[in-house]
């Protein structure tokens, strides 16, 4: 990828409803947001009788090689994606780090317990148990989750009264964070979730231990559970859908009511911005973040799993998110050490607090080794609640190169035939060879002229 030309894909099905449209609209305006000199595509699919439109979407980005960055804000859990289609994304996926494209994916909005819930749903309380997106857990993508302003009683610390007239910003400095967890169960009281509830009560980051996939090679360091699970979330951003009267802005000339209906005014009665939440927003921003990583460093980065947790082992790069953290110039990641993401759950239910199958007998999801403790909590360094944390975009970006690995060489020493028809079987060889240690990974092989790429 060329680096004045950091490209950014957004995949998703048909946008013909109302959510579809909101979005479509979302995910473009904030990933544009972050990355102000980025392309951006917006893939739109019809779903099939036999396929999803997201999933087809997915497809034709990495088939098509079109892009250095996928962003997927889409969920679904890994049981109900089920074996065919956990294998369909972790093949797809693997396939767009081979060719250099880094996938960025949303955990999901249901806390840890990603097999309930949804935009569509009327649940307010959990009955499957602990689970994660089956979409963001392969061991090719980085999972992104979320988290929320820890401002609440110190605003004027944190925020100007007014917005500058250039950019509109407000904010006077990095804010501490905290979990984003709108539930009954973010306080961590085991009886903290009594009727009635809402579907609030399941609003919530994800994250959890993956039920298909084993820990990773480059899933390493301080905090990260010896589950020999696939753990997720990689990293989190901003996410609250504005519980802390904080929340993310778009604008969409359609539902616009206010004093201009054709664009987006900034003006009051502010009728011409409409507010959203979620990892799917998050995850957008954080494909503006990987955009500016390019962008610098002339290239693509593939599965950037392997320089995140890389760097997040370096002396001074991962800070507390708390006060002293505003003034800390080292900070790479913002370590995320208050919160949790346990939500309600129905009483009697896989992995709720309360055994109780009686009427309206509510519990929060727990540890399943200590069950005690909310799934999942914050600690120092690495947990399932927030990842890594969150950024600072600035020195991410900076300190992206001082993280580096032994070089290979990819030879491509056989080919037949090689005048190839669509569908045709071919025979490959491709030696990987170091002068330190021996290559493991995915060889990708694209058609074209040297366009073999190695992830």
């Amino acid at each position: 990828m060329p680096a004045n030309d950091p490209r950014i894909i957004l995949d998703g099905p048909d946008p013909g409803v109302t959510p579809e449209e909101i979005e479509a609209d979302l995910d473009v305006q904030w990933a544009g947001a972050v990355a102000k000199g980025a392309t951006i595509d917006l893939v739109v699919s019809e779903s099939t009788e036999s396929s999803l439109g997201v999933d087809l979407s997915a497809l034709y980005v990495v088939d098509n090689n079109i892009a250095a960055i996928a962003s997927d804000s889409y969920s679904a859990c890994e049981v109900s994606l089920g074996a065919g289609g956990n294998a369909f994304y972790s093949s797809l996926w693997q396939q767009a780090a081979a060719q250099g494209i880094t996938v960025v994916v949303a955990t999901g909005d249901n806390g840890s317990a990603d097999c309930d819930g949804g935009p569509d749903s009327s649940e307010t309380a959990a009955s499957q148990g602990l689970a994660v997106g089956g979409i963001a857990s392969t061991p090719f993508n980085v999972a992104v989750g979320g988290t929320d302003f820890d401002d609440v009683g110190s605003e004027a610390t944190y925020w100007n009264t007014t917005n500058t007239s250039t950019t509109q910003a407000s904010a006077k400095s990095y804010i501490p964070e905290t979990t984003w967890n709108d539930s009954c169960a973010a306080a961590g009281s085991l009886t903290g979730c009594v009727p009635p509830l809402s579907t609030n009560d399941l609003a919530a980051g994800s994250g959890g231990p993956s039920a298909v996939y084993t820990k990773p090679a480059w899933q390493t360091g301080t905090g990260v559970p010896s589950d020999s699970a696939r753990d997720l979330p990689d990293v989190s951003l901003f996410a609250s859908n504005g519980n802390n009267s904080s929340i993310y802005m778009f604008c969409q000339a359609d539902a616009n009511t206010g004093s201009n209906t054709s664009s987006c005014d900034l003006n009051a009665p502010y009728q011409d911005i409409q507010g959203v939440g979620g990892t799917s927003v998050s995850v957008q921003a954080f494909a503006g973040i990987m955009a500016l990583v390019n962008q610098k460093t002339g290239e693509r980065q593939g599965n950037a799993n392997y320089v995140f947790y890389k760097l997040a082992a370096q002396s001074g790069a991962s800070c507390t998110s708390n006060s002293a953290a505003v003034s800390n110039s080292s900070c790479i990641f913002y370590d995320v050490t208050k919160g949790n993401i346990s939500v309600a759950c129905a009483g009697g239910s896989p992995n709720c607090s309360n055994a109780s199958t009686a009427s309206n007998q509510y519990g929060i999801l727990v540890d399943p080794k200590n069950t005690r403790s909310p799934a999942w909590t914050t600690t120092a360094g690495y947990d399932l609640a927030t990842g890594l944390g969150s950024v600072n975009v600035t020195n991410l970006v900076n300190k992206w190169s001082s993280v580096s690995f032994a070089p290979t060489t990819t030879t491509l020493t056989s080919l037949s035939p090689t005048t190839i028809t669509h569908g045709q079987s071919v025979n490959v060889t491709i030696g990987v060879t170091s002068k330190s240690g021996t290559p493991t990974g995915d060889v990708s092989l694209i058609g074209g002229p040297s366009k073999c790429r190695r992830q």
